[in-house]
């Protein structure tokens, strides 16, 4: 008898160590799983390297030192839908051959932190105060207030600061409005004992284009901000990127002014 079919833990050990027969794609790169690991690889690459991550456990345990974390035993909801799927059925490889890549990619996002419903939500009573600077007689924290002004080469200074007792495990970002969405900014956010900071020049946030810009400073959990977030005609962006509650969101406005004219 074949002592496997009767130790359920070591079949699924041997899934997750085992390479997948016919996978001959290329592993992914350093910077595929960091954008994976943070939500932000488009959908098809997305699934590509998921399909990786199930086929390959060398991939499997370099995502692992990327999030520092130890590769885990698959976790108990993936240990109950393998072995409920497979009630009965004994030939092995048939079974090697069936796990999906959702299966093992489950038990890597339990690795790093985030649960297989989604990453948790932010404590109820979190909330911060964010300053925005452009031109040096502008400052603003309330874009209903007016917006702040900037020069598309002008350098943008935002500063997010935590009302009471910060919380380390939080991201946060930045967004605009891109055509029928909201787009994630590729900046770099400096973070500080729960405080943050970005400084870009305005043109590498919202373009050169003169007139009122509106973005949004958003802090999440880890891994939960996404690249971009689909928005039809009429939405409120906020609720959009609030996401029911999820997240933090707060609305700033530039107003980009066009670069004077050189002198003569």
């Amino acid at each position: 008898m074949d002592p496997m079919k009767n130790d359920p833990e070591e079949l699924l050990w041997e899934l997750s160590r085992r390479r997948e027969e016919g996978e001959t794609g290329p592993p992914p790169s350093d910077g595929e799983l960091e954008s994976w690991r943070a939500g932000r690889l488009p959908e098809a690459d997305a699934g590509r390297v998921e399909a990786l991550l199930a086929a390959d456990p060398a991939a499997r345990a370099r995502l692992a030192e990327l999030a520092e974390v130890r590769p885990p035993a698959p976790p108990p909801a993936v240990r109950g839908h393998v072995l409920a799927r497979f009630a009965g059925e004994a030939p092995r490889r048939r079974i090697l051959r069936w796990l999906p890549a959702a299966a093992l990619a489950a038990g890597l996002l339990a690795a790093i932190g985030i649960s297989l419903l989604g990453p948790s939500r932010l404590p109820a009573g979190l909330a911060y105060d964010v300053t925005a600077r452009g031109l040096a007689r502008e400052r603003s924290t309330d874009p209903a207030a007016g917006a702040f002004e900037a020069y598309p080469e002008t350098r943008v200074r935002i500063e997010v600061e935590p009302r009471g007792e910060a919380e380390a495990d939080v991201e946060l970002g930045l967004y605009r409005e891109g055509p029928g969405r909201l787009e994630h900014i590729p900046v770099r956010v400096e973070m500080d004992r729960g405080a943050a900071s970005l400084t870009a020049a305005a043109s590498a946030l919202v373009g050169t284009v003169p007139g009122p810009h509106d973005l949004w400073v958003v802090a999440s959990r880890p891994g939960d901000l996404p690249a971009t977030v689909r928005k039809d005609p009429g939405a409120d962006s906020r609720t959009l990127l609030e996401d029911e509650g999820r997240r933090r969101v707060y609305p700033l406005r530039l107003m980009l002014l066009a670069s004077p004219s050189p002198e003569n």
